[in-house]
């Protein structure tokens, strides 16, 4: 019987990864359910080559959003935005369609599960949120000022059960990725994780200090992987449940072990490597290449950047759909929009 549904969110590009981790999934917990929340017009026709009978169910996020709204919606976010802002949408779908379900897991695609997720589960018997902390330990000022851009808490992980705070987190937190979920460190806000820092505020919520647990290149500083007689992974003698392979593909896990754990650098590239290998043979390379479906106009034109965010600060309302747009269209609307301000405000100081 079903009793947890994990969950990840990406775009075509990561499917492969996507695979990848759902393999390691049904390994560890096979009675559990897989969902891929995917950011595209479309199922790419190349997700029909490959077997994934890992995955239970693939949801296109534009199904989870009246059709009216979620084109102006996905416009005002890039790629990496867009894969973290529907996040809390999915949550609340899966939640609410599936009320004999009272664990939901979230996992980042770039995951992967080493061992069954015993202590997890034992938590969530008594309490409705569980989050993980970047830093546990005081003492490198660059990376507690990295957490402090960021956010103090990795969203590569989030664990609720069946509850009436659960559902008050649920609402407020898919109103916030509703409202800002950008890439917008001056403002205050880093995608879904700058507003989870707020979470212990809000809600009954534990935070996760296992080993194990999400282990990634901002624990390498407080964290040793080992691995026993048996071949098994170990976190400062512990089971290792989950890593969490942040920055692979940009080689930035290989630069932060350089950095951070040279003592133990042999144990950590072969680590990676058996990573990279079975990513491989989920053909995740291919599925790399595969450009996103929102990332131009509908006639083919790339959308800029400051297109996005002209739309999203001043015509993330309208109801037109802005991929029949351009760019010049967009931008020309803003200084049209900005002459008109001009003027209702001096007509309005001439008649006062």
């Amino acid at each position: 019987m079903t009793t947890t549904i994990f969950y990840t969110s990406i775009c075509a590009n990561y499917f492969g990864k996507a695979l990848t981790l759902a393999a390691s999934l049904k390994q560890a917990h096979p009675n559990s359910r897989f969902v891929i929340g995917l950011v595209e017009r479309d199922i790419p026709p190349a997700f029909d080559s490959v077997n994934f009978p890992a995955v239970d169910e693939v949801i296109l996020a534009r199904e989870l959003m009246p059709d009216d709204r979620f084109e102006a919606w996905v416009f005002r976010y890039s790629i990496v935005e867009a894969a973290t802002a529907i996040k809390g949408i999915l949550l609340k779908y899966l939640y609410e369609s599936h009320p004999s379900i009272d664990r939901f897991v979230y996992l980042d695609p770039d995951t992967f599960v080493y061992s069954p997720l015993h202590e997890l589960f034992t938590l969530l018997d008594s309490v409705p949120i569980i989050v993980t902390p970047h830093l546990e330990v005081p003492g490198n000022l660059e990376m507690e000022l990295s957490a402090l851009r960021h956010g103090v808490f990795n969203l590569g992980f989030l664990a609720v059960h069946r509850h009436s705070e659960t559902e008050r987190f649920i609402d407020w937190w898919v109103a916030r990725l509703d409202f800002a979920c950008y890439d917008d460190i001056p403002n205050g806000i880093f995608t879904d994780q700058k507003w989870i820092n707020l979470v212990p505020c809000f809600f009954d919520v534990k935070v996760l200090r296992e080993p194990g647990y999400n282990f990634a290149t901002w624990s390498l500083m407080d964290r040793k992987l080992s691995r026993n007689a048996r071949g098994t992974y170990l976190v400062n003698g512990q089971p290792l449940r989950f890593a969490h392979f942040s920055g692979f593909d940009s080689n930035m896990f290989h630069r932060c072990v350089a950095l951070w754990a040279k003592d133990n650098q042999p144990l950590l590239e072969a680590f990676a490597s058996e990573y990279g290998d079975m990513c491989d043979a989920n053909q995740a390379q291919a599925f790399r290449s595969i450009p996103w479906s929102y990332r131009h106009f509908l006639k083919g034109v790339s959308i800029w950047r400051s297109t996005r965010i002209v739309w999203r600060e001043c015509f993330g309302n309208d109801s037109q759909d802005p991929f029949t747009l351009s760019n010049s269209r967009i931008i020309l609307s803003l200084f049209r929009k900005a002459r008109l301000k001009s003027f209702v405000r001096k007509f309005i100081q001439r008649h006062a």
